[in-house]
């Protein structure tokens, strides 16, 4: 995940943030509010430049519920944070937004969940949110789940007779839509993903015209180790007190730990930790 944050031009007129419901498809010309809009399943975030330090910020969940506040930029850590707090213990401008033309996500460094709370957006920490209606390009994990292909959660379709489950460099355009009729579990449809209310609405992201391409790779060589969460890293000899994650589902073996390794892959730095990607032991 990038976490760069890039300054753009905005022009635009600043007008009021309305509540407003989801339809069937969300489009960035529909929009309310003139800006940069980011979405994911559980809701979406509108950017507003208001001058040059100022940002008007958005946030709005699928039940329609918007907190409309405004961040700061922080010069010294490269996002949009609270200017000040009214919260007695924990002050909310330990928290903000980091974003760039393509991908945003939310952080917060105090353990009550301010942002979770103000804006009653599920998933707000764990979940990015995707540049709406424009092509993007980013970095993540494809692959295939009983209902179809997904590229770091997003559906798609691709003219390509098959992608390998794969961590690429990929790019297309992020639309998000209510899920199909046939996803519930109705007569037509018994093993649906969801229940039988059709009238609950469950939302998903699809990229159209994706493209993906295999990052290059790079050998690296140290120990096996595993991390605090009994993950299986290595220690890479070039990086004091640096780990990777291999793989976050697995441990290594008790009576192989300090073993000697060498291994290829891409290393995908993001906020929550260092992972080798579509990595191989070559010795």
């Amino acid at each position: 995940m990038k976490g760069l944050f890039y300054i753009s031009i905005l022009t635009f007129s600043l007008l009021s943030c309305q509540t407003s419901t989801a339809d069937d498809s969300v489009d960035e010309t529909d929009a309310k509010v003139i800006g940069q809009i980011y979405v994911n399943e559980y809701g979406q975030v509108e950017l507003n430049q208001l001058n040059d330090t100022l940002w008007q910020t958005v946030f709005t969940n699928n039940e329609g519920h918007v907190f409309d506040t405004s961040l700061a930029i922080d010069n010294s850590g490269g996002y949009l944070r609270f200017r000040d707090s009214s919260a007695v213990f924990l002050p909310c401008n330990w928290g903000g937004i980091n974003f760039n033309e393509d991908e945003l996500f939310v952080t917060e460094f105090s353990s009550y969940g301010l942002l979770g709370s103000l804006t009653q957006t599920p998933n707000i920490y764990e979940r990015s949110f995707y540049r709406l209606g424009k092509e993007i390009t980013f970095q993540g994990d494809v692959w295939v789940e009983k209902d179809g292909p997904k590229a770091n959660g997003m559906y798609f379709k691709t003219e390509e007779s098959k992608i390998e489950s794969a961590f690429y460099n990929i790019s297309g355009t992020v639309k998000k839509e209510k899920y199909p009729v046939d996803y519930y579990s109705t007569d037509e449809s018994p093993q649906g993903k969801f229940g039988n209310d059709t009238t609950v609405a469950h939302y998903r992201l699809v990229l159209e015209n994706p493209s993906f391409e295999l990052p290059e790779t790079f050998v690296y060589e140290g120990s096996k180790i595993n991390n605090s969460n009994e993950m299986a890293c290595l220690a890479w000899d070039w990086a004091d007190s640096e780990s990777y994650v291999l793989n976050k589902d697995e441990s290594w073996p008790e009576n192989e730990l300090g073993e000697r390794i060498k291994v290829e892959g891409y290393l995908a730095q993001g906020f929550y930790g260092s992972h080798l990607k579509n990595w191989k032991i070559i010795d």
